[in-house]
């Protein structure tokens, strides 16, 4: 057995802010230590257009204290990235440099194609022998990640996200029957308008995935394989029991539950627009990707990330 390498790895999404200290050991990212805070970036966004001071410092404190336990369990090194939220809010730059004057780590803000490298390596760990998609279901917006055998790989970007789907729709805890139909419309119109794609095996990742996955398989199952039987189960479920129910039956944070009737209408319609038998939903992501990448490649990580042939965006 090779020696174990340790390193952080940070990311800022719309509905959760996560790290992830993992050691790389014979290939394999081992956690070492795994946390999330929610914080409803992405709903900020979506109101004010920026984050504003309230926001920039609940993301600076949970940062910082991040990095103290990435320090104090001696993982080097420590990688930040953003995605959604930083590409969007008019006050990203200044979150930024609070972050970085508060941590002393920087902020690489990243774009899909970026995005979609990470979690690719992330979910593989590097090369594949067969064709297959990553549906990475985000708060405020959804990568679909095509990937080929021979290497070639582009990213599909949809301004679809649960958490922004449920700001527009969802007005009840549970939600009326009219807003989980709507749910499906305004996810239906996005997706509708997505370029036509042979898809392969198509894996899931994310939290809100990986909570509609829950909730289709039961919280006692080990692999989280959905079938359309299960896609159906968790629209129904979770469009009639209140999020707190949710969170308690299936092991969701009650936040993440909230947003979870948004998730499983975006899954029913990916699997309706490009006909899916089966999807496999998979804890590994963005941030095992960035381990790999920020130990494998130092300081040059971003530079060296496989690029897609172009990012296309529905």
């Amino acid at each position: 057995m090779s020696q174990a390498r340790r390193a952080a790895s940070i990311d800022i999404g719309s509905t959760s802010v996560h790290l992830l200290i993992g050691d790389l050991v014979d290939g394999v990212v081992e956690p070492v230590l795994d946390l999330s805070e929610i914080l409803g970036l992405g709903a900020r966004i979506a109101a004010a257009g920026m984050l504003g001071r309230e926001a920039r410092g609940d993301l600076v404190r949970t940062l910082a204290a991040y990095v103290d336990e990435a320090r104090r369990l001696e993982a080097e090194p420590i990688a930040i990235v953003g995605t959604d939220p930083l590409r969007h809010a008019a006050d990203a730059g200044r979150a930024c440099d609070e972050i970085e004057r508060a941590t002393g780590v920087p902020v690489h803000v990243l774009d899909q194609d970026e995005e979609g490298a990470l979690t690719l390596l992330g979910v593989t760990g590097g090369p594949i022998d067969r064709d297959l998609a990553i549906v990475d279901i985000g708060g405020g917006s959804t990568e679909i990640i095509v990937a080929r055998a021979d290497g070639s790989s582009f990213v599909v970007g949809l301004p679809l996200g649960a958490s922004r789907l449920t700001a527009t729709v969802v007005a009840d805890d549970p939600p009326s029957r009219a807003q989980v139909l709507a749910l499906r419309r305004e996810a239906d119109r996005i997706v509708s308008a997505a370029p036509d794609l042979e898809l392969g095996e198509v894996i899931a990742v994310g939290g809100t995935a990986y909570g509609v996955a829950r909730i289709a398989t039961g919280p006692g199952f080990g692999e989280r394989v959905i079938d359309q039987a299960g896609i159906a189960l968790a629209v129904a479920m979770s469009g009639s029991e209140r999020a707190d129910r949710l969170a308690e039956l299936f092991g969701l944070n009650p936040r993440r539950a909230r947003i979870m009737p948004a998730g499983a209408a975006i899954v029913a319609s990916l699997a309706a627009r490009y006909r899916i038998e089966r999807i496999r939903a998979s804890e590994q992501g963005i941030r095992e990707g960035l381990i790999r990448a920020i130990l494998r490649d130092d300081a040059g990580w971003r530079d060296n990330l496989v690029r897609g042939t172009k990012e296309q965006s529905g």
